[in-house]
């Protein structure tokens, strides 16, 4: 039971779009971690109700691809934006967190019904191990 809890595959990073998140994995499989991303052919095909790509790994190697990808972030410049960029849940530590997608909808709404700038708005984040929500 103990190394099938090891070899399930767990969400490290979400992606909003492919090429980001296909230039993750492959920084993953060039120091030899295996990762696949999740969602993709979904996101091409109905991209209105899937808005995010999963960078998935085995669970035994999500520390060591989460401090890969720090590590390359600060190495590579071209590398700064979608890696460097990764959240933590606060309560549980989890990487597994997304921005709400209705934060977004309501901010842009907001905006556009009342003419007033929505980037005033703070985000809201989910994790999704533990289910906490907060702001940032």
């Amino acid at each position: 039971m103990r190394d099938e809890e090891s070899d399930r595959l767990v969400t490290i990073r979400r992606f909003r779009n492919v090429p980001d998140a296909d230039l993750a994995r492959a920084v993953l499989a060039t120091r030899g971690v295996q990762a696949v991303l999740a969602d993709v052919h979904a996101r091409t095909l109905i991209p209105h109700l899937i808005h995010e790509v999963r960078l998935q790994v085995m669970l035994s190697d999500a520390g060591r691809a989460i401090e890969i990808l720090q590590q390359e972030s600060k190495e590579h410049p071209s590398l700064k934006g979608p890696i460097a960029r990764l959240r933590q849940c606060p309560d549980c530590g989890s990487y597994d967190v997304s921005r709400e997608p209705l934060a977004c909808a309501l901010a842009i709404l907001c905006g556009l019904l009342l003419g007033l700038p929505f980037l005033i708005m703070k985000a809201h984040w989910h994790c999704h191990t533990c289910d906490c929500r907060w702001k940032v």
